[in-house]
């Protein structure tokens, strides 16, 4: 990981595995302070600020993770974590009632486990509709034609023969 800092100390994707190890080894400072970094280039990515308030979590700094929260939010109301987390703040903080709203939150956005067996059959058979179905996914891209030119004309004042490069 380090030397892919090395070669490369922009790119916020190192940062982010690099603050998964940390925080792996319990090492929360360094994770978050890591997980900071990449928040600064992608300050609207749900997944960095969600690793951030868990670890705030983890740390029990209840408050700030809330406030981490609340950024995931005006990114995505509906982010499942977020909510969940929400949660486990709000009751260490003892605030059962704003608790309680995001377990109800967390409930309702929650993927119905019942569905995944009805649809599981057209997602078997369907690769894209599985691919929609999945958390994170890509779509896959076409060839985009050139857009056509347009023809271009002579500035005003000159005339046609020394726009098109002859003699005047």
């Amino acid at each position: 990981m380090d030397r892919a800092l090395e070669l490369n100390p922009k790119l916020g994707r190192s940062h982010f595995f690099k603050a998964m190890i940390q925080k792996a080894d319990g090492d929360y400072d360094a994770a978050l302070h890591s997980l900071e970094i990449t928040a600064s280039m992608y300050p609207r990515d749900r997944v960095v600020l969600n690793q951030m308030a868990r670890i705030l979590f983890l740390k029990r700094e209840y408050k700030k993770a809330l406030a981490v929260l609340e950024r995931v939010c005006m990114v995505d109301p509906e982010d499942l974590q977020m909510h969940y987390l929400s949660m486990l703040c709000y009751r260490g903080l003892g605030a059962e009632q704003d608790a309680s709203r995001e377990e109800t939150l967390f409930r309702r956005y929650k993927a119905e486990e019942s569905s995944q067996a009805i649809t599981g059959k057209r997602r078997l058979v369907s690769p894209e509709d599985n691919n929609e179905r999945q958390m994170i996914h890509d779509h896959e891209s076409i060839q985009l034609a050139p857009a056509p030119r347009p023809p271009m004309r002579p500035s005003p004042g000159v005339s046609q023969i020394s726009a098109a490069g002859g003699a005047q």
